[in-house]
C-alpha cells in the first residue's frame, strides 16, 4: 500500500488536507495523532526528516495496492 505522512503545527491546515484525501476513493484508512511523528507504528517502514519529529500533529494516509510511500509535509507560517 502507499502511505502518506502529513505533519504540521496547524491542525486546521492538516484537516483541510485530510478532507481532500477523503474524497479519493483509493484511500483505505486515515489515522491521526496529536503525538510526535515518530509515534506512528514503525511497521510502515517510513522515514522522516529529523525536524519532523518536533511537529505536533501527524496523519497517516494509506492507499490501496501500493508498495511504497511518500512523505508530504504541511505547516503554518507562524
Amino acid at each position: 500500500m502507499k502511505v502518506k505522512i502529513i505533519s504540521g503545527d496547524d491542525i486546521e491546515v492538516i484537516q483541510e488536507v485530510i478532507n481532500d484525501f477523503i474524497k479519493d476513493k483509493n484511500v483505505i484508512d486515515i489515522k491521526t495523532s496529536e503525538s510526535m511523528v515518530k509515534g506512528i507504528p514503525n511497521k510502515y517502514n517510513y522515514e522522516v526528516e529529523p525536524e519532523s519529529i518536533l511537529w505536533s500533529y501527524s496523519v497517516l494516509i494509506m492507499y490501496k495496492e501500493q508498495e511504497w510511500f511518500e512523505q508530504l509535509t504541511t505547516h503554518s507560517n507562524t
